[in-house]
């Protein structure tokens, strides 16, 4: 069985992180000691796939249909998940997408999805709904600032999350963007501050969530910024001080270190532990996941035929790390997430457990 895997790792690019890399990695090996699937061993190759450039993302995907891929996984952003997602359909090879951009949902209204797409996180509006739901109707805030990468992500996640703000009593007093890649976000924590935000919703990239979360600190802006999955990924580069954690908030699609749900959670994290020195977030778990889905695909169908994989994904349940893995009828896999805070060390501590279903009929 040959599956690739398309992700940076550091240092392939600014926004890369070691996570979907080490999931991978682990799963196969663990996989593979143990005799491998239906007597196979997996023949596993990660391809680097930057998330912000579409040009060099198509090549790497195509790259990986060349290597005879029965299944990939990747494409960890929105902007380059609906770029490829039709050569997806022109390869017809299952895939499993690392990141849940609504259109990419078969079914869904002007959408690019098809039956060899699975997407193993969450919806993404559905999470941003449930993001400015918790600010304004659980913690009460009234005035938000609203951070907006650049892009699909950012664009597809505010216009979701401006109408739930409102739509709960509060108001965006200030709606600033930027770049995935941004180094500086004074000028936008400053517009947040004077225009008396009371709590700042942020829809990036890891890195520049962790210049937010500084330069928040450093300009004395102590207000809750809730930073949706981007949050866990930034503060495990190590990167955000101490002082900024006390006002960090996230929703991760599992928190497998204090995972009390899942079963397989806990010896995922000891082993990923073991292996990397470092405590597992949602995206290696994910990843992880992804490759034992992969696996029991093989297993339902029996035979490496890519049509057979892609039937199997579709009426499999598997219990992974992250979730018991179903696909709706939008072929989502997952549908669940975790509100969280950080302790004083950046461990995240899960407030409250959050449903994110499928929309009815598809999409």
């Amino acid at each position: 069985m040959k599956l690739v895997g398309l992700a940076e790792k550091p240092p392939e690019g600014p926004n890369a992180i070691p996570d979907y890399a080490n999931g991978w990695e682990l799963a196969v090996t663990q996989i593979n000691d143990k005799g491998g699937v239906c007597g196979q061993k997996i023949d596993f190759e990660r391809l680097a796939m930057s998330p912000t450039d579409v040009a060099t993302a198509k090549v790497a995907y195509l790259s990986a249909i060349d290597k005879k891929a029965d299944i990939t996984f990747g494409m960890n952003s929105s902007t380059i998940v609906l770029a490829v997602a039709p050569e997806v359909l022109k390869a017809a090879t299952p895939n499993i997408y690392l990141s849940a951009a609504s259109q990419v949902f078969l079914g869904a209204a002007n959408g690019v999805g098809n039956e060899w797409g699975f997407i193993i996180r969450p919806r993404n509006a559905g999470s941003a709904t449930i993001q400015a739901d918790y600010l304004t109707k659980e913690l009460g805030k009234k005035k938000i600032g609203l951070l907006c990468a650049i892009g699909a992500f950012g664009d597809a996640s505010c216009a979701v999350a401006k109408p739930a703000i409102e739509a709960a009593g509060a108001t965006v007093v200030s709606q600033q963007s930027a770049a995935t890649d941004a180094t500086n976000l004074t000028t936008q924590i400053l517009a947040f501050k004077n225009a008396g935000a009371d709590a700042v919703l942020s829809f990036e990239f890891p890195n520049p969530e962790v210049v937010l979360f500084n330069q928040m600190s450093d300009n004395s802006f102590n207000v809750p910024v809730m930073g949706g999955a981007s949050s866990g990924l930034a503060i495990a580069t190590k990167n955000v001080k101490a002082d900024a954690l006390k006002n960090v908030l996230g929703i991760d699609d599992c928190v497998p270190v204090s995972d009390t749900i899942n079963p397989p959670a806990k010896d995922f994290t000891a082993a990923y532990k073991a292996k990397y020195n470092i405590d597992p977030g949602y995206a290696a778990a994910e990843a992880y996941d992804s490759v034992y889905l992969a696996a029991e695909a093989l297993k339902t169908a029996g035979k490496l035929d890519k049509k057979a994989l892609a039937d199997a994904l579709r009426t499999i349940t598997y219990q992974g790390v992250c979730e018991k893995y179903k696909a709706d009828a939008g072929q989502g896999l997952h549908h669940a997430s975790y509100i969280e805070s950080f302790d004083a060390a950046g461990k995240p501590l899960v407030v409250k457990a959050v449903s994110i279903p499928a929309p009815a009929g598809g999409g």
